[in-house]
């Protein structure tokens, strides 16, 4: 146990207390814009979670009621409801209202850490197809009326924070993909297929047994909109690291497609939705650098 030792103890004591876990062992773990923490606690562990705005109440305990309601092959956490049978609690830390939460720890290697395989890849893409099923049998009016700065529709948003952007010739290839995603894709969105999406397939949210991909975790930027967004997203995060990009996004896509079969015009348009990921991504991440130096997951 590291760090504010105060600020430790009174996480104990909350989970303790609210959630009924003696804590054994409490480590920070690397966050994006809340705080996360591995507990360690009957025997077993545990994911907290932290959040100073307490606005996020609803969407929290909504992205609960959807990860109790979700019934996968892959493993997926699952909110432990405190004694009072709330996903979400507040508690006071160091004088300061905050969000907490505990959910199951999933475990697994990060789909980073591994070398990939075809086989890997192949079942990636399949899982994410039974993934976005799952999701498309789920409803949720707060989700779909949710817009923010991690929806690949914002794209004034993103433009604003193309000032952060420094190298010249970056920023005019990401206003371009900008410029085709709006004129290519936004007019004809309604047309395409919507459902719940996971929205941020990274490598680092993705974990593996063997050749399988066996879990999926931090459900946090759950979105709604066109199923080929989910697609986009799995598909930028399985090649921007490799010169055969194209090789190792087909082997996703037969996977993906064993399961979901894309329509002539999705297939025309995903494309630019890897686009608009990528513009999403960089220049979301520089922003938040600029806010937050020192934070090194960022820069992940």
């Amino acid at each position: 146990m590291k760090g504010n030792s105060l600020v430790y103890t009174q996480l104990q004591q909350a989970v303790e207390e609210l959630f009924l876990l003696v804590p054994e062992d409490l480590k920070t773990l690397p966050g994006y814009d809340n705080k996360n923490y591995l507990l360690t606690a009957e025997g077993q562990q545990w994911i907290v979670k932290t959040y100073a705005d307490t606005a996020l109440k609803p969407l929290l305990e909504e992205e609960s009621r959807l990860l109790e309601q979700l019934h996968l092959e892959l493993n997926t956490p699952k909110p432990k409801k405190s004694k009072r049978h709330n996903a979400v609690e507040t508690v006071d830390i160091q004088g300061q209202n905050v969000l907490i939460r505990v959910l199951t720890f999933v475990d697994g290697t990060f789909l980073a850490a591994v070398d990939p395989t075809p086989k890997l890849y192949y079942s990636l893409g399949l899982q994410v197809a039974a993934l976005s099923n799952a999701l498309g049998n789920l409803q949720s009016p707060l989700i779909q009326t949710r817009h923010w700065a991690w929806h690949l529709n914002a794209t004034a948003a993103v433009r604003e924070k193309l000032e952060h952007i420094k190298a010249p010739e970056k920023k005019r290839v990401l206003h371009l993909f900008i410029q085709q995603f709006e004129h290519q894709l936004l007019p004809k969105k309604h047309k395409l297929p919507h459902r719940l999406l996971h929205n941020d397939l990274n490598e680092c949210n993705l974990l593996v047994d063997g050749q399988q991909l066996s879990g999926c975790i931090d459900f946090g930027d759950v979105a709604y909109g066109p199923r080929i967004y989910e697609l986009a997203i799995v598909l930028v995060y399985a090649g921007y690291d490799k010169g055969d990009c194209l090789d190792w996004m087909s082997k996703v896509l037969t996977g993906y497609s064993a399961s979901i079969s894309l329509s002539t015009q999705e297939v025309a348009l995903l494309y630019y939705a890897m686009g608009m990921r990528i513009c999403l991504s960089l220049c979301n991440g520089v922003a938040a650098k600029a806010q937050d130096p020192k934070n090194d997951y960022i820069s992940h």
